[in-house]
């Protein structure tokens, strides 16, 4: 009804693979229904996969692993269904077949089991957890997961509740004296929005003690090579808030921006089309049609130069676009929430 929004431009990689250079490597901990979807998401995006679930574990290695396997299976099996895979250049792997091979120029993947979270930290880029939202389950896993991974690996909450900086607060709490300035540099907040398979964004939440850390800009360089442009949480609270009672952390929750349905499924649509041009190569990536204003759709005076990343489009300056973010106003093109990239950190093909 509005166009497409702009096309993301990736960091080229081989068989039109966002990933460049070495293949990224994640940990995720905890497989209910966000930590399977980032999983196969991240898998779809050939990114390595360890994973450690309280209830895999407990089946062992191999019962565990084929339950992993069928979980993810399941999940790009809907986006088959839907028609995602295709669009995409990604054909479904056939199921109980051990490591899949969704294209046919690519090595086999699967999202691995793991025995314990020091076992799934074991040589990754980042952390992702996907457990409850519950201070003391957050904690012990981030605990474990700050003595097992790399010291340059991030770790990354989902949480939707709890503020960050009594996340810090009470992780360090566990580790020693001096701490928490340790914990602060690795630790954000990073969220997929639901349905999470082909959403070509994610909410990133730091601290204003984080600042000049380096951890904001080690997220986006790393969302960048999965192909994934950021917003900043904006939830009053959220990141420099202290740990909030029943009703408080209800309204964080609900604060949070969510996607509905339309919204979702046109941006997942939009980024399978985005993502099989990509395997194609430059002619198929330029072939796409790209809805963005030439002049800023509110001033009409300056140009067009800024994302709002829930729909894609490209349709204010720089002046405007700080407006309607302060004032948390709508796009005016199709007046989805607005929220700005948090970029430009895209490498062209």
């Amino acid at each position: 009804m509005y166009g497409e929004p702009d096309i993301p431009e990736r960091q080229e990689g081989a068989g039109g693979n966002p990933c460049a250079g070495d293949t990224p490597v994640a940990a995720i901990i905890g497989m209910g229904f966000l930590g399977t979807r980032i999983a196969a998401e991240m898998l779809l995006l050939g990114t390595k996969v360890q994973v450690y679930d309280r209830e895999l574990a407990a089946l062992g290695k191999q019962e565990g692993q084929q339950l992993l396997d069928a979980q993810v299976w399941k999940v790009i099996a809907e986006c088959e269904q839907s028609g995602l895979l295709s669009v995409a250049g990604a054909k479904l792997p056939p199921r109980n077949s051990g490591p899949w091979q969704l294209h046919r120029d690519e090595e086999p993947a699967r999202a691995m089991w793991s025995a314990n979270i020091a076992e799934a930290c074991q040589g990754v880029d980042i952390v992702i957890e996907a457990v409850p939202d519950i201070m003391d389950i957050k904690t012990s896993v981030f605990r474990e997961a700050v003595s097992a991974a790399p010291q340059e690996a991030l770790l990354a909450t989902s949480t939707l509740t709890i503020p960050l900086a009594s996340l810090h607060e009470k992780v360090a709490e566990g580790l020693g004296d001096g701490t928490r300035s340790l914990v602060e540099a690795r630790l954000l907040g990073l969220r997929f929005l639901a349905p999470v398979v082909y959403i070509a964004f994610a909410e990133v939440t730091v601290t204003s003690a984080q600042a000049g850390l380096g951890c904001r800009d080690r997220v986006l360089d790393l969302l960048n090579v999965w192909g994934k442009s950021a917003f900043a949480c904006d939830v009053q609270g959220a990141a420099d808030g202290v740990e909030a009672d029943g009703s408080q952390a209800s309204n964080f929750g609900f604060a949070r921006l969510r996607l509905d349905t339309e919204t979702a499924s046109r941006r997942q649509a939009i980024e399978a089309k985005v993502r099989g041009a990509h395997r194609e190569g430059p002619e198929a990536v330029a072939g796409l049609s790209i809805g963005t204003e030439k002049d800023c759709c509110i001033c009409l005076s300056e140009p067009a130069a800024v994302k709002s990343v829930i729909c894609g489009h490209v349709a204010l300056c720089q002046g405007c676009a700080e407006v309607l973010k302060a004032k948390k106003m709508n796009c005016p093109l199709c007046r989805a929430r607005f929220m700005r990239d948090e970029g430009p950190r895209r490498i062209s093909v």
